[in-house]
């Protein structure tokens, strides 16, 4: 999972208006220090800090999309509370948790179309029945079938094996059960032929 963007380092721009961030930030209360007329924010998973809207007098333009649901529905509810205005405001496509989990943070973007569509319908196949596990077991079973799918894919080099222990750290914390990463990874480990 990617480091996210320590939005503290913006307070060296105080006169900064205009902000756009995509993916995940730390410490999005520090927004507060800054005189915002405009602000976007794309694909990012934990909006919770953000401060409240009321708290930029001059914010004209906001743009929240394909971020963090909970806050989304939040922010919906201030922006019925701002005086109208001309400029863009908008929420659109909140996101759970598991979206950012299954769909957007996948490692697999950056492979080749036919290994990449392979990879991710195989992991697809194996967060629903992680999801659904009864046990550690079962969750283990279908990590296992995950990695017997990536058996199959060819041109697997030292980063697309790291894409795929990413995937499969990842299919341990969708688990209904409690599943430790490490458990998850030695049975990838023992069970790859790459």
């Amino acid at each position: 999972m990617d480091v996210p963007f320590d939005v503290r380092s913006l307070r060296q721009f105080p006169d900064l208006d205009n902000v756009e961030l995509a993916g995940a930030c730390a410490h999005l209360e520090a927004l507060e220090e800054l005189p915002l007329r405009r602000l976007a924010l794309r694909y990012v998973p934990d909006l919770s800090q953000l401060p409240d809207l009321s708290c930029w007098p001059d914010l004209g333009t906001i743009i929240v999309w394909n971020c963090d649901a909970d806050a989304s529905r939040r922010i919906r509810s201030q922006l019925k509370a701002l005086a109208p205005s001309d400029h863009h405001r908008s929420v659109s496509k909140p996101r759970g948790r598991a979206w950012f989990l299954e769909e957007y943070g996948l490692p697999f973007a950056a492979w080749p179309t036919a290994s990449a569509r392979k990879a991710t319908a195989g992991f697809k196949t194996a967060a629903k029945t992680v999801k659904a596990a009864t046990s550690a077991e079962v969750a283990l079973t279908a990590i296992s079938a995950f990695t017997a799918m990536a058996n199959t894919l060819t041109g697997i080099e030292t980063s697309e094996r790291e894409d795929l222990g990413s995937a499969v750290a990842v299919l341990a914390k969708l688990s209904a059960v409690p599943v430790p990463a490490a458990d998850a990874l030695a049975v990838f480990d023992a069970e790859r032929t790459f």
